[in-house]
């Protein structure tokens, strides 16, 4: 049996008494018990607000952000007008190969002089794009050949530099150094009795593009001539897909 409440223990009172204790004790407890249905009734919409809050500061969370498309920087101009002009009182060299200063797959591909048809196929692995050539003759004898082909990527490019370095290493150069601000190198061959012209070759890469320029001169080989026309191809060769400005 449970524990009687302490009234049990106390003398006996009035019946009036007993009874307006009674009614005020139920007062009390209806009082008590409406408090706490009305702060139940609170709470829970509070808690329910609150959880509808966080939820919907979630879902703002959870929405998909629209990251910005990658910037497409491919030089699609043409790669003629990037050619380092002739110098005044030079003389244009024309060649039936490349008669309106384009160089096609096909045309490139006459580099690879074992097969050529293999080495056209190559260059297309490697994303060809197009290519571009210009030659003269200067006042002191110097003939000038200045190649830029266009591959699909930086990487491409890249490779064809490689591709060249070991070929121009194997030929037995007489010298080849790395440019110290430019991507690329310069190789030299000095008058022998198999090649009467001294020779100087340097190739430069600038993202998808890289040039070649040969000098070829009538007694030792001109590097300071190379070294120059290189740094001057070099910028006007295109950056992230426009042409340099140049007065």
């Amino acid at each position: 049996m449970a524990n009687p409440g302490p009234l049990s223990h106390s003398p006996a009172a009035p019946t009036d008494t007993l009874v307006a204790q009674t009614q005020l004790s139920s007062r009390r407890r209806v009082r008590l018990i409406g408090f706490a249905v009305v702060m139940g009734v609170l709470l829970a919409g509070l808690s329910v607000g609150g959880t509808l809050l966080v939820l919907g500061h979630q879902r703002d969370d959870a929405t998909p952000q629209t990251s910005p498309s990658p910037v497409d920087h491919t030089f699609t101009g043409d790669l003629r007008s990037a050619l380092l002009p002739m110098p005044d009182g030079a003389v244009q060299l024309t060649s039936k190969l490349y008669g309106d200063h384009s160089v096609s797959v096909a045309q490139a591909a006459v580099d690879f002089t074992q097969d050529p048809t293999g080495g056209q196929r190559y260059l297309e692995s490697l994303g060809y794009v197009q290519g571009a050539v210009t030659a003269w003759r200067d006042g002191h004898g110097n003939e000038v050949w200045i190649f830029l082909f266009q591959y699909s990527s930086d990487g491409s490019a890249g490779t064809r530099l490689l591709d060249i370095d070991r070929a121009e290493t194997r030929s037995g150069s007489d010298g080849q150094v790395p440019f110290a601000t430019m991507n690329g190198k310069y190789y030299i061959y000095n008058p022998s009795a198999k090649f009467k012209m001294g020779y100087v070759r340097a190739v430069v890469q600038q993202e998808a593009v890289f040039a070649s320029i040969a000098v070829y001169s009538p007694g030792k080989a001109d590097t300071a001539l190379a070294m120059q026309l290189a740094e001057q191809q070099y910028a006007r060769l295109p950056v992230l897909g426009a042409l340099p400005t140049h007065p």
